[in-house]
């Protein structure tokens, strides 16, 4: 979902002409193997983990940090796709 909607907010800052911050551009000009790396990476340790971890306890504390690691990773993508609108929003109502 956030690969599709990463190209929608590319056209959004383009079509506004507005300055990225430096975390967003970055986003915005990497978003094409950046997040399959991130997010592809993380199944291939959830899946590689099955294969090679046969104690429980280590096997549950990787799946909850991977969990909580999207979790937070996702949250600041979203973050850093809105951050140009809200600074915009920001401004037109000073």
């Amino acid at each position: 979902m956030l690969y599709y909607s990463t190209s929608k907010f590319m056209e959004l800052f383009v079509s506004f002409d507005v300055q990225l911050p430096s975390a967003t551009r970055m986003l915005v000009t990497n978003y094409r193997w950046l997040l399959p790396v991130w997010f592809g990476g993380a199944v291939l340790l959830m899946v590689a983990k099955q294969y090679f971890v046969r104690e429980n306890a280590i096997n549950l504390t990787i799946t909850f940090a991977t969990t909580i690691t999207m979790s937070v990773l996702s949250g600041q993508i979203v973050r850093m796709l809105y951050q140009p609108i809200l600074g915009m929003s920001d401004k037109l109502n000073k």
